[in-house]
């Protein structure tokens, strides 16, 4: 069933329960909008690129972050308030401190994001 792999309502209504609570999140790379209707954001997200990203994060250490990564398997060790599968990869949201962990591991993440 390939329809779980692009239904972005968990990951939407994730973000929007952080932003509710006025957690800033960011997207890491690209973004186009796609998670803003499923979660009915009010708040835009904190597009960053590349080392801005983790740059971001050291300087909001009590936000989130949306990030890709190559698989599933890439999130072991690193606590994700919610991950799933999207578009042939995995897109995760976590606080601050676990996409810092993460993106120490670059191997793992999908720096490319469209």
């Amino acid at each position: 069933m390939i329809y779980p792999v692009y239904d972005l309502r968990p990951l939407a209504h994730a973000i929007h329960k952080a932003q509710q609570t006025g957690q800033l999140v960011a997207h890491a790379g690209k973004y186009h909008g796609q998670y803003h209707f499923f979660g009915r954001l009010q708040q835009p997200l904190i597009i960053q690129h590349g080392d801005a990203l983790k740059d971001w994060l050291q300087q909001h250490p009590t936000a989130y972050a949306v990030v890709y990564v190559k698989d599933l398997q890439a999130l072991n060790g690193v606590t994700a308030v919610t991950s799933q599968r999207y578009r042939g990869k995995a897109a995760a949201l976590l606080d601050a401190k676990s996409a810092l962990d993460l993106l120490s591991r670059p191997e793992s993440v999908n720096t490319r994001q469209e």
